[in-house]
């Protein structure tokens, strides 16, 4: 079983950075960095508009884009079957980290089978993931961040690549930020001078999660199995129990 100590004051780091992360993105503008989004009417890594959900949205975000960024997440030693289906069931890994004492968030699914995020300081955001391939992930999301009592609106497009070698797989995850408040634009080139360490810290801070939750599945399956017991079944959970064969601990039981 994976162990975690302090979570006070993790929780707390977590929160300013959060607040760090997204005043960089709320204040970068076009000037800050080079956007490649522009030099192509569409994201080259997503089938053409007609095959893609909302693909209006996406086209918005791709035309009109804040703020990009890109990370390598650490070496994660995992099964790749535990860690996509992990990955996959973003309400199972957000009741895991909070089991685990890593967070407070939580995650629903909606109607259009994406998610819907949310956190205690009223933040909230939908999630969908447009494209499903082997070891490539496209995802939409769309939210509202509380930030010192200010909420601010973005839409996120963003693209995971995975790889994987002798059970070592590879993350790298490259984001294209719409933030939908103009005014706060005018500050963009002083404020992030001083912020994109942070803000790379609080674009990990996902792996991080991700990693402390796949690290204990494939570490502890059995303590992780008998916890995914108590959850509601669905899809997502038989997907999981799947991936890091479950069955087998229920067999000892018996």
């Amino acid at each position: 079983m994976v162990h975690f100590h302090d979570t006070k004051k993790l929780n707390a780091g977590v929160h300013r950075r959060t607040i760090a992360f997204f005043l960089a993105t709320m204040l970068c503008s076009e000037s800050c960095i080079g956007i490649r989004a522009k030099e192509r009417a569409w994201p080259p890594f997503l089938p053409a508009p007609s095959q893609v959900a909302n693909a209006d949205i996406v086209k918005d975000v791709w035309e009109n884009v804040t703020f990009e960024r890109e990370v390598a997440a650490p070496l994660l030693n995992s099964p790749m079957p535990v860690y996509e289906s992990i990955i996959d069931a973003p309400d199972i890994l957000a009741a895991a980290a909070n089991h685990l004492g890593l967070t407070d968030e939580s995650a629903e699914l909606a109607p259009d089978d994406g998610f819907v995020l949310h956190s205690p300081d009223g933040s909230a955001a939908s999630y969908r993931v447009l494209l499903y391939e082997p070891q490539h992930r496209v995802i939409l999301s769309r939210g509202t961040l509380v930030v010192s009592g200010f909420r601010v609106k973005a839409d996120v497009l963003g693209e995971l690549k995975i790889s994987s070698s002798n059970e070592l797989i590879r993350q790298n995850l490259q984001i294209f930020v719409r933030i939908k408040d103009p005014f706060l634009s005018s500050f963009a080139h002083f404020v992030f001078l001083f912020l994109p360490t942070i803000a790379d810290q609080e674009l990990s801070r996902g792996f991080r999660l991700t990693h402390a939750v796949t690290t204990w599945a494939a570490s502890d399956p059995d303590g992780f199995c008998l916890w995914l017991s108590s959850r509601p079944f669905t899809v997502r959970t038989r997907s999981v129990e799947r991936a890091v064969n479950c069955l087998a601990m229920k067999e000892k039981i018996r």
